[in-house]
């Protein structure tokens, strides 16, 4: 869903945010004793940035062009969030997680546009490409 943004919309993003991250806890939460048997813990976080000012953030930041909110899963283990190594073998090491867009605002034309997003398919996908690491 779409829309030029006003001040008056601000409830509805933070209502769809609210309600995202429930929906993707929900699904992800499907996965914790699958991940269990490998030692390993899911946790779920809310972020937010906005890419033209370069912050990241774990509160809420300023609607405005360049904001968007997203959910981020990780896989820790003994606390610390678990790593494997990039299939290019030169060495590198990623963490193995997850990150979905929830919503976004940017500029086009002369109209700020809010963008909610609902698409809760890939996330088993991407859950079993993290199993599939493991």
């Amino acid at each position: 869903m779409n829309f030029v943004y006003s001040p008056e919309k601000d409830e509805a993003i933070i209502e769809h945010e609210n309600k995202m991250i429930e929906v993707y806890t929900q699904i992800i939460k499907s996965y914790a004793e699958t991940f269990n048997q490998y030692g390993c813990t899911l946790k779920v976080e809310l972020g937010w940035s906005n890419h033209l000012k370069d912050d990241n953030s774990s509160q809420r930041l300023p609607f405005e062009n360049g904001y968007s909110c997203y959910i981020y899963c990780y896989v820790e283990r003994d606390g610390k969030v678990v790593q494997f190594e990039d299939e290019d073998e030169d060495g590198d090491y990623n963490e193995l997680s997850a990150c979905w867009s929830i919503s976004s605002i940017t500029r086009f034309f002369f109209h700020l546009n809010v963008y909610l997003y609902e698409d809760k398919g890939g996330v088993n996908d991407e859950m079993n490409s993290l199993l599939a690491i493991l």
